[in-house]
């Protein structure tokens, strides 16, 4: 994705042009809501078929919010493609261009909150 700046503003893609790139159409999808809660550790362990106690080593809490820095993560992508796990590598993947380009929050780094939407879209 390309962002031009200029002096005074950022020029990013629209929500539009997002749906076009990722061929998702908004029309067709149902909003993401907060559950209430963000989701266990262990679906998350399970998400990208890494063990708990690995997890537990690698996650942050950064600014209050919880989550994988950002080199952890490509690091697990490439495992996985190694391996040729494909439904992993996509909820990776997923992880990542959703932490990075849809809602970064913190640099290099993939917090909870983001997971919660990604489970979401895909359950």
């Amino acid at each position: 994705m390309r962002c031009f700046t200029f002096n005074d503003f950022q020029l990013a893609p629209t929500l539009e042009e997002y749906e076009c790139l990722l061929r998702l159409p908004m029309t067709e999808s149902s909003p993401y809501f907060y559950r209430g809660h963000y989701p266990s550790w262990a679906s998350v362990a399970r998400l990208i078929k890494v063990l708990e106690s690995e997890l537990d080593k690698k996650k942050l809490n950064q600014n209050g919010a919880e989550g994988l820095p950002q080199t952890y993560l490509e690091e697990r992508l490439g495992h996985l493609l190694e391996k040729e796990d494909w439904p992993a590598i996509l909820d990776a993947l997923g992880l990542l261009v959703c932490g990075i380009v849809l809602f970064p929050h913190i640099e290099d780094y993939v917090d909870i909150a983001v997971v919660d939407a990604l489970l979401a879209r895909r359950d």
